[in-house]
């Protein structure tokens, strides 16, 4: 099989879990996690796609882990914990307020497989990890600088689980000059700011990073490169919201694919990353926002549905 004509692979670094949907009609589990939200993304579109992740070693997982075999994702599977983990989420406002449980960012450990398969693969996405733990930064930092693909980070910050905003921003940083594209968030730039401003976008590009790709809720989402062009979409209209869960998930999925479109057949080299900067940005940026507004047009995020045989009363 030729270059060109190969199946393109995507490997996803992130947390699997349950989310607990609380709403005024009542309460709705459904799988989800970020790093779960972007594999099936991914998959689901005929990316080859690996995931990363600690997957309970309960029966929840077990369920889990038949959604993502349902969807034809591999799994490398990290230290099980015992219990999987779960998030509440309260949708009385326009952003969803989270709670978490433990492990919700258990340790990572990077088999051999795990690491052979990330420095080989197209596309590496990061979304949702401890940034805290410095060891686990050390071996991510690692893991992004052997890798010859694309390498995004989405820093996902829940403010409910940072414990040292200090700690945060200076490990984050660490990671910048071993991403070309950064997905973040108005709601994360709050959460690494001091007191007075957001932590500036500005500063991701001087870093290293070559793309930046800030989502700003219904003001739409810009894109900045390191080459100076600059662009901006609106928000999509949505005649009725669901909820937002996973629309950001959903946007840097599209937003991948859409630029694997464009390219066609990706050129595992480090070289390559250079041309990054030529993407038609606007347009794989439409193609993101429209992918977030059909993510709020439904329940929980694109993992959101249980594998074929199981029951939602299972989860």
């Amino acid at each position: 099989m030729t270059e060109k004509h190969r199946a393109h692979t995507a490997t996803v670094i992130g947390n699997a879990l349950v989310d607990d949907i609380v709403t005024r009609r009542g309460n709705f589990p459904i799988f989800g996690g970020a790093g779960v939200n972007v594999a099936v993304t991914l998959a689901q579109h005929g990316i080859d796609t690996t995931l990363v992740a600690a997957v309970g070693s309960d029966g929840v997982g077990s369920a889990l882990r038949s959604l993502l075999t349902s969807r034809g994702i591999s799994l490398f599977p990290e230290p099980a914990p015992a219990r999987t983990a779960r998030a509440v989420v309260h949708l009385e406002g326009s952003e969803p307020a989270y709670e978490f449980s433990e492990p919700t960012y258990p340790n990572f450990q990077f088999s051999a497989a795990a690491r052979k398969q990330i420095a080989s693969t197209d596309v590496l996405v990061v979304n949702a990890f401890n940034y805290e733990a410095g060891s686990q930064v050390d071996e991510l930092r690692n893991v992004l600088q052997s890798s010859v693909g694309w390498r995004v980070l989405d820093p996902n910050v829940r403010p409910a689980l940072v414990r040292d905003r200090g700690l945060l921003v200076s490990q984050v940083e660490t990671l910048l000059n071993f991403s070309d594209i950064v997905k973040v968030s108005d709601e994360d730039l709050l959460a690494m700011g001091d007191h007075r401003s957001p932590y500036p976008v500005s500063r991701i590009l001087e870093l290293g990073t070559r793309v930046v790709f800030l989502t700003k809720g219904v003001a739409g989402a810009e894109i900045l490169t390191g080459a100076g062009p600059h662009f901006e979409a609106p928000a999509f209209a949505v005649a009725e919201v669901v909820d937002t869960v996973g629309a950001g998930d959903a946007a840097v999925a599209a937003l991948v694919l859409s630029a694997i479109a464009e390219t066609r057949a990706l050129t595992a080299s480090r070289e390559w990353r250079a041309q990054l900067h030529n993407l038609d940005w606007q347009a794989h940026l439409k193609v993101a926002m429209a992918a977030a507004a059909a993510a709020c047009r439904r329940r929980g995020g694109p993992a959101g549905a249980v594998p074929p045989g199981s029951s939602p009363d299972q989860i």
